[in-house]
């Protein structure tokens, strides 16, 4: 791959700490926990997404409920690295005990879904909103969006790894 750097993932693997704090520069959480609640109601809404058979809707809810504490927790982290507060988003969905040791989120979510899984999860996720054709539809940074999920999930698999 050529050295140059472009996006935060072009960090990955050598950097996670930075592709992952850079990730959350470029797209607040202000912006993403919003925007990925409303793609869960598309991805969930149309009979073309994988998440129209029952089996299938039943474990994205699980997963889209930790997803959002693993989003936060990792936000949440970046921030203790840089010795910031979250200015501007107020953290909905952690703990407190989570807030103050947000690794214990991270690590949870880590353990509770394999690598591969989260990967093929996000991906289906995206799916269902790229392909998404219902009364929801307007301007949306899917790949964007995508791509950010993608840098914090392998970012932290990767610095969980080396723990």
């Amino acid at each position: 791959m050529n050295n140059e750097y472009k996006r935060p993932i072009d960090r990955l693997p050598d950097d996670p700490f930075t592709a992952m704090e850079e990730s959350w520069e470029l797209m607040p959480p202000s912006f993403v926990m919003p925007e990925i609640v409303y793609w869960s109601l598309m991805a969930m809404s149309h009979q073309s997404s994988l998440y129209a058979e029952l089996k299938y809707r039943t474990r994205f809810i699980a997963f889209f409920a930790d997803l959002l504490l693993f989003l936060e927790a990792t936000y949440v982290y970046a921030r203790k690295m840089e010795s910031e507060e979250s200015p501007g988003y107020l953290i909905q969905y952690l703990s407190k005990d989570h807030k103050d040791d947000p690794i214990k989120a991270i690590k949870r979510f880590c353990n509770n879904y394999p690598h591969s899984y989260v990967t093929v999860e996000l991906w289906f996720f995206y799916q269902g909103v790229q392909f998404y054709e219902g009364p929801l539809t307007g301007e949306y940074e899917t790949s964007e969006v995508h791509l950010h999920l993608l840098t914090l999930v392998e970012s932290f698999y990767q610095i969980l790894e080396a723990k």
